[in-house]
């Protein structure tokens, strides 16, 4: 664990508060109070327990976790709860503020507001009832990026404000609010900014160039957590424990307004809802007018002071995985609020004013306080409204023509998987009790390739004439529920745009400029995680089925459908679906060691559990070998096929050992292992033949530092460490040029920019990584590296990139924008590659975030191009696509295999692991680096 940084620039602190003019401290205040606001003295200010005014200095994550405390032991209008902690070991708090009385009835209040959130079942008036006796619940949450630093000294001013305010208006606001407040939405990211802060500022003054390295922070920036992952994108996703803690607090709480606080560019103003086209079509209706009604309280508290602002530009609400896009789809009224950034604390700004990190939290403090405010004043028209949107949810659904999503078990447990993460955001999934048909119902783009042997034994889906044929245990999410915008959002195949905002948008780019995407247009969460799916268009009368409920959800025990018949039972919804990919069947029983064994240990490739098992018996340094051939093992109720090969470990010339540690690992992760008893096989290719081969034990860098790409850094560092269980030395950039290459095996290379890389590595240092690798060394790298990789002067790989631009019909004269704005593409894979072990389907959807396209040479050879695009007419499986881009894209390659020497290059055109939202291309990176040394 790590630790907060103690503050210690007291000199810069005062500098500071002089600079920006912050008022002289009284008695009990803040910053930021209002005029003529009044506070309990018997509350400490924040300057009395930190040592100074908030925003004269950063506050570190330690000073707030003490002043927090110091408020709740003080004041009973506030409650701190511990939520959960971060991979670096700091404390996430969740502060509960309203009044005495309703702080006492909280438990009340959240039944209450769980029943507005759900009216399935209620007695008539149940609903109305509830919204007469329940404060308006605001989620306010704090500076998810480390380095947008003011918003955390807000909260810290609101938290006091409400906490010793006597003026009417705290009064009414803790009387008909309860405040959530998240303070520090990401303390790792928030400590490396304080502490960059701290060793770079001076006593003296506050650099307020750019340039200065106070201003510019250290590789890769605090913005993102420990594995550099943006956390504003990782909602629905919940890969990081402090999104999973953030998660279930406000699925606890099910708020009916969520602002979540944000930073921009120092030179701009700041930004309130509503937000800029493209919109999402699943929001609820009621949205636009609170927009509305919020912006005009934020327009009039920021005219009071004189200050600028903007809206309907900047920033949109279209893609469902931001703080504020999310609590949309749920019914909340989701805003963001930007204010710019006072960076290190004081940046001269392009107009020549200097930015304070006192102004920022100001206007933030100003824009949250008028939020709650004005939530207090309209409590009941905002719940009523809320409560028709999550009721509207599940009428809107159960008449529209898509009802729902079918999924089918695979036998890799990817639908196990993805049933857990939809219930972990408050959906209700359905386990299918009996064999159900589904008239209608329409396979997703990639089905129809999925063989019927990579299915599992129960929860299988097949074709039938006039629709589809669900065996029991599949699962079913029913779109008619109150999460049913969120669900549509997620799990619908594409989705949809305007017509009119697409005809726009090509018209702008003939005009030369830029998209107005924000993010990823393409996230079906089914193409994600290659798991087979179905539309459908209505639910069986008489359906079958057990709820697993949702996180937060009162559908818990309740049966599924129009008509449903009764479930299993609040037991049957407890068994629920395992956490993890791979771990057999939803609810089932854990895996048991295996028998132990005469000859060896078989078991199937493909889930993730299979690669974790791979991966603790290679860190243990047990002999592993591949088997990629059809073989039965055994007889009669005994015998077991691997249809597409298996992992092997033969029992000599391995150690004692390794029969312990492989029933250890077998039940730790969940995976089946069959014991052998002979080299000779009662079917398929004998286990002694030349075609299995050893799997070296990696020896694995990561090459990090600048001019790395940060993000692509952490997402393969995240999945080596969190999904795969595989070490990696982290190496800086420059190690490469002049650092001893001969202690690893597979050096993964991150994404970066071929021209910044080539700066740091030298002639001297290019000319060794390629002897590295022709001495026996795996390259694997991905998106801008393989580009580096694929250049014509000096480039590693065979294959080139398309060099051609889109046609110059611009109004400037000047090559069309292609970059795909993030989006999911049909690929065609060979599937006797090692590369591909356990990927079993002819095609696979692919993410793609770029233009970069890969052209193979043409004397190509056998088990080079593993993984090509489709061909144009077939490419496209979701998201916005320039119109040449099909064209373009169509054959060209997305996973490349070299041999070079005696080493190789493996090389993703994109991110196989982007976001960790890629759980259907995680196993071609762990193929990658865990098999790239086969041979």
């Amino acid at each position: 664990q790590f630790g907060g940084m103690r503050p210690t620039l007291l000199l810069l602190a005062a500098f500071l508060a002089a600079a920006v003019g912050a008022p002289a401290p009284a008695a009990a205040q803040h910053a930021f109070a209002d005029p003529g606001a009044t506070f309990d003295p018997a509350v400490p200010t924040p300057r009395a327990v930190l040592g100074y005014e908030l925003g004269s200095r950063f506050t570190t994550h330690r000073g707030m976790l003490r002043f927090l405390e110091r408020l709740a032991a003080a004041s009973n209008r506030v409650r701190v709860d511990t939520v959960g902690h971060s991979f670096e070991g700091r404390e996430m708090l969740r502060v509960i503020i309203s009044s005495p009385a309703n702080l006492a009835r909280l438990a009340a209040i959240q039944q209450d507001n769980r029943r507005i959130a759900d009216p399935r079942g209620a007695a008539a008036g149940a609903v109305d009832a509830a919204i007469a006796r329940t404060p308006a619940i605001v989620w306010l949450a704090h500076s998810v990026h480390g380095g947008e630093a003011s918003g955390v000294e807000a909260g810290l001013a609101l938290a006091y404000q409400l906490a010793a305010g006597t003026d009417a208006a705290t009064r009414l606001a803790l009387d008909s609010t309860v405040v959530v407040i998240d303070p520090n939405q990401n303390p790792d990211g928030r400590e490396r900014h304080t502490h960059d802060i701290e060793r770079m500022g001076s006593p003296l003054f506050v650099a307020d160039d750019p340039g200065a390295m106070n201003n510019a922070g250290s590789w890769p920036g605090p913005r993102t957590s420990h594995y550099y992952f943006d956390l504003n994108r990782d909602y629905y996703i919940q890969s990081h424990p402090e999104t999973r803690a953030r998660v279930r607090s406000f699925l606890a709480f099910w708020p009916h307004v969520a602002v979540d606080l944000h930073e921009m560019g120092s030179s701009s103003t700041f930004y309130f809802a509503p937000p800029r086209e493209p919109d999402n079509k699943n929001n609820p209706p009621h949205l636009p007018k609170w927009f509305d009604i919020y912006a005009a309280a934020h327009g009039a508290a920021f005219d009071r002071h004189g200050w600028s602002y903007f809206r309907r530009e900047g920033y949109d609400s279209f893609y469902p995985g931001y703080g504020e896009g999310w609590p949309m789809l749920t019914g909340a009224v989701g805003m963001l609020f930007e204010s710019s950034s006072s960076s290190g604390g004081g940046i001269r700004r392009r107009d020549g004013t200097i930015r304070t990190l006192h102004q920022a939290a100001a206007e933030h403090f100003a824009a949250e306080w008028a939020t709650v405010r004005t939530s207090a004043a309209r409590r009941t028209e905002l719940l009523r409204d809320y409560a028709a949107a999550r009721a509207n949810a599940i009428r809107t659904h159960a008449a529209g023509p898509l009802r729902g999503v079918l999924l089918a078990r695979d036998a890799q447990g990817r639908a196990d998987g993805l049933a857990a993460t939809l219930r972990d955001n408050g959906i209700d999934v359905h386990r299918l009790s009996a064999p159900t048909t589904f008239a209608g119902a329409t396979p997703y783009g990639t089905t129809t390739a999925f063989p019927a042997s990579a299915l599992a034994g129960t929860g299988r889906v097949t074709t039938v004439a006039g629709g589809v044929r669900a065996d029991a245990g599949a699962y079913l999410v029913d779109f008619a529920q109150p999460q049913g915008h969120l669900a549509k959002a997620l799990l619908e195949p594409d989705a949809a745009l305007d017509s009119v905002f697409l005809r726009d948008e090509l018209e702008l780019r003939r005009q030369g400029y830029s998209d107005r995407f924000y993010d990823m247009t393409a996230w079906s969460l089914p193409l994600a995680w290659r798991v087979p799916a179905y539309t459908v268009s209505a639910i069986p009368a008489g359906l079958s089925a057990t709820v697993l409920a949702g996180e937060g959800s009162m559908a818990a025990g309740a049966a599924g459908g129009a008509g449903g018949s009764a479930g299993a039972g609040a037991a049957g919804a407890a068994a629920g679906v395992g956490a993890g990919v791979g771990a057999g069947a939803a609810g089932a029983a854990p895996v048991a060691a295996p028998a132990r064994a005469s000859y060896g240990y078989a078991w199937a490739p493909g889930s993730e559990a299979s690669q974790r098992l791979l991966a603790a018996l290679l860190r243990d340094s047990i002999r592993v070998w591949f088997a990629p051939k059809l073989f039965t093992v055994g007889a009669g109720a005994e015998a077991a096929t691997f249809r597409h090969g298996a992992y092997l470990v033969r029992v000599f010339p391995n150690r004692e050992e390794v029969h312990a540690l492989v029933a250890r690992h077998a039940v730790a992760q969940g995976v089946a292992v069959t014991p052998v008893a002979s080299a000779g096989v009662t079917a398929g290719t004998d286990l002694g033949s030349n075609s299995v081969v050893v799997i070296p034990r990696p020896r694995v860098a990561l090459v990090g530092g600048a001019p790395i790409q940060g993000q692509s850094f952490g997402f393969a560092w995240y999945a080596l460490e969190q999904r795969l269980g595989y070490p990696a030395t982290l190496i800086d950039a420059a190690f490469l040029a002049s650092g001893d290459l001969s202690a690893y095996t597979t050096i993964v290379l991150p994404s970066v920019s071929g021209g910044a890389l080539d700066r740091v590595l030298g002639e001297g240092g290019k000319a060794r990584l390629a002897d590295w690798v022709r001495a026996g060394g795996t390259l694997v790298t991905l998106e801008g590296a393989s580009q580096w990789a694929a250049q014509e002067r000096g480039g590693l790989a065979r294959l080139r990139l398309r060099r051609d631009s889109v046609r110059a019909d611009s109004a400037g004269g000047a090559p069309l924008q292609s970059t795909l704005p993030g989006v999911m593409a049909r690929a065609t894979i060979d599937t006797n590659a090692v590369l591909l072990a356990g990927i079993t389907e002819r095609e696979i959807p692919v993410f793609t975030n770029s233009d970069r396209v890969f052209l193979p040479p043409r004397d190509l050879t056998a088990g080079e191009a593993i993984i090509r695009y489709a061909p144009a007419d077939r490419v496209r499986l979701g998201g916005f696509f320039w119109p040449e881009m099909p064209a373009r894209l169509a054959g060209s390659v997305y996973l490349w295999r070299e041999d070079i020497g005696r080493g190789q290059l493996i090389l993703f055109a994109q991110d196989p692991v982007y976001r960790d939202q890629l759980r259907g291309t995680l196993p071609l990176f762990g193929n990658a680096v865990l098999m790239g040394g086969v041979r």
